[in-house]
């Protein structure tokens, strides 16, 4: 189990017994040991009504969790406890709500119009993989009309988290002008940035656009890539 899950883990547990000041005060709760305590657990998580809660809960069911429910996969209750802790602003549940409507997960129908709702508040609470989402929603219309400069505005954001399909996004809009002025020394940035994480696309759009360059603008896109961090 990661040391990310058992941190979410311990602080919903802190939760469910007492609040964030129990949680600060007295420092992560143990975690579940036994079929009984994991079962006991769950009951827990449900009666807390805490949005990260519910969230984990969710993510209990769609990982199928064997001391719950049926101990398989669970679509349709994970995406209730998502859309209940989405609709009490939890960020990531948000985005799993959006993914839901997109794939099909836990709902009767797929629907991108409003998978990208979801999407959309997710990404305006910085959750980067819902940024790339939108921006990449915005930028072919799917779900939503097509609008360049709002791809290019969530594009830039994910691509500044690190994603590398957003990076690579992010360079096709300088290459061409969308949603923003040429550049070709941006984009050749980004796709060198993306391309460094072994995006394919990336690595042969470098190649391309380098034909067409100057010495020089190949020189600036490589020192601004090399000193690129994404943020936090």
């Amino acid at each position: 189990m990661s040391g990310h899950l058992l941190k979410s883990l311990a602080l919903t547990a802190a939760l469910a017994a007492g609040g964030l000041a129990t949680y600060a005060a007295e420092g992560p709760a143990p975690l579940p040991k036994t079929e009984a305590d994991w079962k006991n657990y769950f009951k827990e998580l449900a009666r807390n009504k805490e949005a990260h809660s519910l969230f984990l809960l969710g993510s209990y069911y769609a990982a199928g969790h064997p001391e719950l429910g049926k101990g398989r996969p669970d679509p349709a209750e994970a995406f209730r406890y998502y859309l209940k802790a989405a609709e009490m602003n939890h960020a990531e549940a948000q985005y799993r709500v959006g993914y839901s409507y997109e794939k099909k997960l836990g709902v009767r129908a797929a629907n991108l119009e409003v998978a990208h709702k979801w999407y959309l508040k997710a990404a305006n609470q910085e959750v980067p993989a819902a940024q790339l989402r939108v921006g990449e929603m915005f930028f072919i219309g799917e779900g939503v009309m097509r609008d360049y400069p709002q791809a290019f505005h969530y594009l830039s954001k994910a691509a500044e988290r690190g994603l590398p399909d957003a990076q690579r996004l992010l360079g096709d809009c300088y290459k061409v002008g969308m949603g923003t002025l040429r550049n070709d020394v941006k984009a050749l940035t980004w796709y060198t940035i993306a391309a460094r994480q072994e995006n394919e696309k990336a690595m042969s759009n470098r190649k391309n656009i380098m034909t067409l360059m100057r010495f020089d603008e190949i020189e600036a896109a490589e020192k601004a890539a090399r000193e690129f961090r994404p943020k936090p």
